[in-house]
């Protein structure tokens, strides 16, 4: 007689409980399903019933099959994490995503307290760079023409270099229209509206990200002084885009930030930003401070301030996290980082440090063989952690270290959801 096969709950479920409904989320498939009363019981069920769940109830149990078609209950000897590694590598090492960071400049009109780029060389893409790059770019999207291409407008500042976002967007024009190249322009906002719907129109800008470091006066204090306007103009250049185009509004904080959050959404209720702007909150990144926020108290600031401006503005800050499949972009092996001089990095926050480079594209032809892959830093508890999909332990690059860094959405998933 064959021997019964054993099933298990998925290591990556999120039980979700709320006073009329409860959820179940899987961070590596992103299923969601709702369980009513009677779902819910033989759900329970399982839990307690040693983990193991037979067979038989999996192929005559509806709601066991259900659970095992949507991934909520697995093989009881398949091993889940070893899976997600596996589809992880596979995807950055694919040929499918093809990611072109392009930094025209690195030279920068502010000066943030907590940049990592240690040295704003004016110096700006010129001609003969430029010529190389657009050639490489379009052998690339014409040999892979069915495949996903990004590119992203770095820095620096790098609407400082517009001639030189206009000349190779021109170049690449043809291209950029017939493959629907997503393009999106990181910027600090201090560009003039007018000129910056000229370079969203010219460069076919898809979206756009930009950055304030808390509310209005934390803003201007760490970004150069308050002569500057930084908050001023970052909320204004984000209301003048046409709705057109995808934007978003990322907000750093860090300890100073916590008690002054009613500051910033006072700062924030001038403009006309709660319909078509996706706010995000980040952690300042310090690498040796004692101001650095833990993810808990981010999580915690996280959760006050999204309902906050529900209730104030409507603000819908509602969705299904997605897993990463890779921290960044920079993990992916067809992401070519390039500086004004076209040297090419295997992440974005060496982009200021030549010694660092692997490569020059004026030089010899594109070898992404040498380009230093990272991985996920994971430890014991994110084997066991069932959000893990959703942060991969945090930047594998940023600081040497044995421990990975949590992901917000540990501590407030259920908030999101």
């Amino acid at each position: 007689m064959a021997e019964c096969m054993e099933y298990k709950l998925s290591m990556f479920n999120n039980r979700i409980d709320r006073e009329a409904e409860t959820l179940l989320f899987n961070s590596r498939t992103r299923a969601l399903v709702k369980l009513d009363g009677a779902e819910k019981n033989m759900y329970f069920l399982a839990m307690n019933d040693g983990v193991r769940i037979s067979e038989y109830a999996v192929k005559n149990n509806e709601v066991f099959t259900d659970l095992y078609t949507n991934e909520f209950i697995v093989e009881y000897d398949k091993d889940e994490f070893d899976l997600l590694n596996t589809e992880i590598r596979d995807l950055n090492n694919s040929k499918k995503k093809f990611n072109f960071i392009l930094a025209p400049t690195l030279d920068c009109n502010l000066a943030c307290s907590y940049c990592y780029e240690i040295n704003h060389n004016k110096i700006y893409m010129n001609k003969s760079v430029i010529d190389v790059l657009v050639n490489n770019i379009k052998n690339l999207v014409l040999a892979n023409p069915n495949e996903k291409f990004n590119i992203v407008w770095y820095g620096g500042e790098p609407t400082l270099a517009y001639p030189v976002m206009f000349d190779i967007s021109r170049k690449l024009m043809d291209i950029i229209d017939s493959q629907n190249i997503d393009t999106l322009l990181l910027t600090n906002g201090k560009m003039e509206p007018d000129l910056l719907n000229k370079i969203i129109n010219i460069c076919k800008i898809s979206s756009i990200q930009f950055t304030i470091a808390g509310d209005k006066i934390n803003t201007n204090f760490r970004r150069g002084g308050t002569k500057k306007k930084c908050f001023e103009n970052v909320m204004r250049a984000i209301t003048s885009i046409k709705p057109t185009t995808k934007k978003s509004l990322h907000i750093n904080i860090d300890k100073d930030d916590i008690n002054r959050q009613d500051i910033l959404i006072n700062d924030l209720a001038g403009y006309d930003i709660w319909n078509d702007c996706n706010i995000v909150i980040n952690a300042i990144k310090y690498h040796t401070s004692c101001k650095s926020i833990s993810v808990k108290e981010l999580a915690d600031y996280q959760v006050t301030f999204y309902r906050k401006i529900n209730k104030k503005f409507g603000y819908n800050y509602k969705y299904i996290p997605e897993p990463i499949y890779g921290f960044c972009d920079s993990q992916w092996l067809n992401s070519y980082i390039f500086d004004p001089c076209g040297n090419l990095y295997s992440c974005i926050e060496d982009i200021t440090q030549p010694c660092l480079a692997f490569g020059n594209i004026a030089s010899q032809e594109l070898d992404m063989s040498l380009k230093k892959r990272f991985y996920p830093i994971y430890d014991n508890e994110c084997k066991s952690c069932s959000v893990f999909p959703l942060c991969l332990g945090g930047c594998p690059r940023c600081l040497p270290r044995s421990k990975a860094i949590c992901n917000p959405l540990k501590y407030n998933l259920d908030f999101f959801i």
